[in-house]
């Protein structure tokens, strides 16, 4: 996992309690509900890395995820300004609890750049919890009149890869998981699919803001289209759509050739084909996350005799 996404990770793990994790977050009601929300306030507009919301709508936590050791002042005033308001623009929250919502800033960090990210809070003068992730302890650090509870866990190990991918991610680990989306198509049958769809199918991107899910639909369509002509070559096309409708959703995939348009001998084929051809983009395999598909199990499939599950 992309050592950026430990710690916005790690917060999704603690309410959710995923791959053995404790949830003392999840306890106090919270659920997430949004990742990389633009928030406009007084001063000016924050990209907040996460957004969840209390079942009962008592609480809303707007996170700050870091994996460096430094602070932007600016941005943490930013934070320091949001108002209920300000959030309202931009998710829905329960009506009759709506004006009664209090919003709470968390930091989430590295265990190891805690001093320095302490320091930097301190400097711009945000009064807010943090949340420290170490490999063996997680550690939840709330200012007075904080609803939220202070805690500290241990946990198993680096959190699960719950979010695998995002805006900034690196064009290998892109291709990775957006070939993996393709190769699905082609195990359904599909024909041509949507940028925007393959995106949408990657867990938690759907909770992505607008902005930030076209983003990504620009990216994986760009790095698809190099894929298509060069390691998948007669595979699967790209086409790249321009203007208003490129920046909102991506381009188009269209697929060549189908495995499972074959004979039980050459689906066995192709399926393989194309795991090796993707394994010969990466020098090791990384773990997979429930819902999202791994090629080499098309592979294993395939060898069976029944590639289309």
């Amino acid at each position: 996992m992309d050592r950026r996404l430990i710690p916005i990770n790690a917060w999704i793990a603690l309410m959710r309690g995923d791959a053995g994790w404790p949830r003392p977050l999840g306890s106090q009601g919270l659920r997430p509900a949004w990742f990389e929300v633009p928030i406009s306030t007084a001063i000016s507009t924050v990209m907040a890395d996460g957004v969840a919301l209390s079942d009962d709508s008592k609480l809303a936590i707007v996170t700050e995820a870091k994996s460096g050791a430094n602070v932007d002042v600016d941005q943490a005033r930013k934070y320091g300004a949001m108002t209920l308001k300000d959030l309202r623009r931009i998710i829905t929250i329960n009506p009759p609890k709506a004006s009664k919502t209090k919003v709470e800033v968390v930091y989430a960090f590295l265990e190891e750049n805690e001093e320095r990210i302490l320091k930097g809070i301190q400097q711009s003068g945000l009064s807010c919890a943090t949340l420290a992730v170490g490999g063996r302890q997680c550690r939840l650090r709330v200012p007075s009149g904080s609803e939220l509870k202070p805690f500290e866990v241990p946990v198993p190990g680096p959190p699960p890869a719950l979010i695998q991918v995002d805006a900034e991610s690196s064009d290998d680990d892109i291709e990775r998981i957006f070939v993996a989306e393709v190769v699905a198509a082609m195990s359904r049958g599909e024909s041509v699919v949507p940028v925007i769809a393959l995106v949408d199918r990657v867990p938690f991107l759907t909770m992505l803001s607008h902005t930030t899910r076209s983003r990504i639909a620009v990216r994986v369509t760009d790095v698809l289209h190099r894929a298509a002509q060069t390691t998948f070559f007669g595979d699967f096309t790209v086409s790249r759509t321009t203007g208003r409708v490129r920046n909102q959703r991506g381009g188009t995939v269209t697929i060549l050739r189908n495995p499972a348009d074959s004979d039980p001998r050459g689906q066995t084929q192709g399926w393989q084909r194309l795991l090796r051809q993707a394994s010969g983009r990466r020098r090791r395999r990384r773990p997979e996350i429930e819902g999202q598909l791994s090629l080499d199990e098309f592979a294993g499939e395939a060898e069976r005799g029944d590639p289309e599950k």
